[in-house]
C-alpha cells in the first residue's frame, strides 16, 4: 500500500481514496441503527468512515463504536474499528490487532458478503484484513527498533507479519500489495536465502511503507 496506506484500497473502496464522501456524522447514527440488510449496512458504515481524513479518526470512532454495539458480529465494523486505531496521528498497534483478527474471526462465518456495497469479493476484503494485520505487526516492528528492544523481539513480530500475509495470499493470491509485503518480508526474515541476516533492516529501495 504503500504511501496509500493510510487509506483503504477498494473499501470504501479504492486505492488512494481521500476520504471525502462526506457523511454528517451527527446524523448517521440513526440511519447506521436502521440499517438491517448487510449491502445497507456496508454502505452504510463505509460511508461513515469514508468522512474524514487521517487526521479525523477520533471523530469517526465514536461513530464506528455504535455501529458495532448494534452490529457486534460484523466483520466489516471491527475492520473500520481497527483501521480508526492503525490509521491514527498515534496509532494504537494492540487495539487494531484485536480488532482485525475478530473481523477475521467472524469473516469465516458470514455467509452473506455485501460484494455491491464494498466493491469486493469475500476473497479479496479476507486478504484487505489480513493486510492490514500484517501492517500492524510491521509498525510494531518498526516501533521496536525504534525503542531498541532486543532484535528477537522485532523478529517474532515481523514473523507474525509474515504469517498474516501468507494466509491473505491464500484468500486473494492475485493481490499486488500481499506480494509485495510477502517479497519485503521474506528477505527482510531470510526466508529466501540459506542463513537469515544477523540485523533487520527496512530494505534500501522498498516501497513498502511499515
Amino acid at each position: 500500500m504503500m504511501r496509500n496506506v493510510t487509506h483503504v484500497d477498494r473499501n470504501g473502496v479504492r486505492t488512494g481514496l481521500r476520504w471525502v464522501l462526506g457523511l454528517a456524522l451527527a446524523g448517521a447514527l440513526p440511519f447506521l441503527s436502521a440499517c438491517s440488510a448487510p449491502e445497507s449496512q456496508a454502505r452504510t458504515l463505509t460511508d461513515v468512515a469514508a468522512g474524514g481524513d487521517h487526521q479525523d479518526w477520533d471523530q469517526i470512532r465514536p461513530e464506528i463504536k455504535a455501529y458495532l454495539q448494534a452490529h457486534p458480529d460484523d466483520p466489516i465494523g471491527h475492520y473500520y474499528y481497527g483501521l480508526s486505531f492503525l490509521h491514527h496521528a498515534a496509532p494504537q498497534l494492540t487495539y487494531a490487532e484485536g480488532e482485525f483478527l475478530t473481523a477475521l474471526r467472524l469473516l469465516e462465518d458470514l455467509e452473506a458478503f455485501p460484494e455491491e456495497a464494498l466493491a469486493m469479493t469475500k476473497a479479496e476484503f479476507t486478504g484487505l484484513v489480513h493486510r492490514k494485520a500484517a501492517l500492524v505487526y510491521m509498525r510494531g516492528y518498526r516501533e521496536a527498533l525504534q525503542l531498541g528492544l532486543p532484535q528477537s523481539y522485532g523478529l517474532a513480530l515481523l514473523k507474525k507479519s509474515n504469517t498474516q500475509v501468507e494466509l491473505g495470499l491464500k484468500a486473494n493470491p492475485d493481490s499486488g500489495h500481499l506480494k509485495e509485503y510477502s517479497e519485503f518480508l521474506r528477505k527482510a526474515l531470510g526466508l529466501d536465502s540459506p542463513q537469515a541476516p544477523k540485523i533487520l533492516t527496512k530494505r534500501a529501495g522498498s516501497s513498502v511503507n511499515i
